[in-house]
């Protein structure tokens, strides 16, 4: 239950962090401590995961799952490291002075640490449609499947639009470190696209890692 809460919480914080445009830069930065601060406790509660990284063969699966893993935790480690350089409140007693190369920087890790976090909980997608599907009890479970599929292809269609809205390829190759958005428009699209463009990675990752898993089983001879 504590680490599902944290889960929770990091999933809720990120894209909380990511609408700098909504919070203002004191509330960026301090959801973005809190992020980190999680984010650790995150990896001090699941440090046993560490010590099986290089223990014995892995398969496609497990060997993606670990990949994925150790990049969300270097993204997160620079977005850190870039946060300290651009900060203007809680390290601003450093006064580092980060220039336009570091907010670059900054922008580029943030993004791959929310694109990455939505591909990592899209591995754990069973979990979840299973959270999703207990309120649901009753009826034809194939009906409430396709609710679901449903649901998540508008999602995630609605989630390629708002990548483009807000320029996420530029982000991730750090060619691009502003994000502007029209003051007229309401605060809870904004929220919306990201969350949005969050559930386009999970389904993705849900269902080509179902479809890696359903291919490790076929070569091994099982149904």
């Amino acid at each position: 239950m504590v680490k599902r809460t944290i889960d929770a919480a990091m999933t809720a914080l990120l894209p909380v962090m990511m609408a700098y445009n909504l919070t203002g830069n004191t509330i960026h930065e301090v959801t973005g401590m809190a992020l980190f601060a999680l984010f650790i406790l995150h990896h001090l509660l699941n440090r046993g995961w560490y010590g099986s990284v290089f223990a014995g063969k892995r398969n496609a699966p497990g060997l993606l799952h670990m990949t994925v893993t150790i990049l969300l935790a270097l993204a997160m480690i620079g977005m850190a490291v870039s946060a300290v350089m651009v900060s203007r409140v809680v390290f601003a007693f450093a006064n580092l002075k980060g220039g336009l190369d570091a907010r670059k920087l900054h922008v580029c890790m943030a993004t791959w640490g929310f694109i990455l976090m939505a591909i990592h909980l899209g591995f754990h997608g069973n979990m979840v449609t299973g959270i999703l599907m207990k309120p649901m009890k009753g009826g034809d479970s194939r009906l409430r499947k396709a609710v679901l599929r449903v649901a998540a292809a508008m999602i995630s269609a609605y989630g390629v639009h708002a990548s483009f809205t807000h320029e996420i390829g530029s982000k991730l190759t750090m060619y691009y470190g502003f994000s502007f958005w029209d003051p007229d428009r309401n605060k809870l699209f904004f929220l919306a696209d990201l969350f949005a463009v969050m559930g386009l990675y999970a389904c993705a990752s849900h269902y080509c890692m179902n479809w890696i898993r359903l291919i490790a089983r076929r070569t091994r001879g099982k149904p």
